[in-house]
């Protein structure tokens, strides 16, 4: 393999950075081909892989890896990050015609149900699909896998939580984004923390409670009547909407974040339901919907008003 691909790309990356790549810029000049290993995620747009020879990264891919990559054919360069004191899952290097991406290694799993889980196993997208009654018993092995996931959520303690909050405000800060996704944010069970990877220039003023709020309570898996077409329209959303247990871990996952949020200063969003990057508003993306399927009584604008005179009995409004 020629290293002046790796030598000369070694040399134009900034100093700050460099530490980054530099172990794997030397495994990568010794090897002819990537060792593609187990799937350990996968997205709505990429789907992410071990790597043999480095175990402190994984590659991130647009389509499904089906052999190992040739470097010779798929040389890689460095990834620019304003980021490099901590690990945020951040790109290290990116192949030449920007199909892979060599990225950190965040340490947690994801703690939402996967979406070939979500589709395949449970049926739902057949079921919403169709023009055939649809009643609670359909979702029940759903919400019980559900429960499972956002109990996981709800048990983490403050301090995870604050530190979440901190982070995405660091990230903020460089001029990085959330995706606000469940799958983005993982549950390092062991450390009893949140890490977060896939960030992006902005896509939606989500860099506030709303955005949070959103991906540890899964509500782009809620309000399923978005994508939903036929009878089924509102029946799946409903239920598990609806369901006690759900509601009452949602409520204790907001009493958290709202706890760490009102310390750190991370804001409210400015409006209840925000247009998103592309200039569209997603209902499952709104203040009041979260406050809804947390059983609380109040609605975004009382949210605010309390948030600004009277925070300290914020909490207590919340729970009631």
């Amino acid at each position: 393999m020629e290293k002046g691909i790796y030598q000369a790309a070694n040399e134009a990356c900034l100093s700050s950075h460099r530490a980054l790549f530099h172990a794997a810029l030397q495994t990568l000049r010794s090897c002819s081909h990537l060792t593609v290993g187990e799937l350990l995620g996968r997205g709505s747009r990429s789907y992410v892989y071990e790597v043999a020879q480095l175990q402190d990264y994984v590659i991130q891919s647009k389509a499904p890896i089906l052999e190992n990559i040739d470097l010779q054919t798929n040389p890689f360069e460095p990834v620019e990050s304003p980021i490099s004191e901590i690990n945020i899952g951040q790109a290290v290097l990116k192949s030449t015609d920007r199909q892979f991406n060599l990225l950190r290694r965040q340490i947690g799993v994801t703690y939402t149900i996967p979406f070939a889980q979500f589709f395949d196993e449970y049926g739902i997208d057949s079921l919403l699909g169709h023009n055939q009654p649809m009643d609670e018993k359909d979702t029940a092995p759903y919400r019980k896998e559900y429960a499972l996931h956002l109990g996981k959520i709800a048990r983490m303690p403050q301090i995870a939580y604050e530190k979440l909050v901190q982070r995405i405000q660091l990230i903020t800060q460089q001029g990085l984004y959330l995706d606000p996704s469940s799958l983005n944010i993982l549950l390092d069970e062991a450390t009893s923390s949140f890490n977060t990877l896939d960030h992006f220039e902005p896509i939606g003023p989500y860099e506030n409670v709303l955005g949070l709020a959103c991906a540890l309570m899964d509500t782009m898996y809620v309000y399923l009547d978005e994508h939903a077409i036929g009878l089924n329209k509102t029946v799946f959303s409903n239920t598990v909407a609806n369901d006690p247990k759900l509601i009452f871990l949602r409520q204790h996952i907001l009493i958290k974040l709202l706890t760490a949020a009102l310390e750190s200063g991370l804001p409210l969003p400015e409006e209840a339901c925000p247009k998103n990057y592309f200039g569209f508003h997603q209902r499952s993306f709104n203040m009041n919907y979260v406050l809804r399927i947390s059983g609380c009584k109040i609605d975004f604008s009382t949210l605010q008003a309390l948030w600004e005179t009277a925070p300290i009995t914020l909490l207590s409004h919340i729970a009631a």
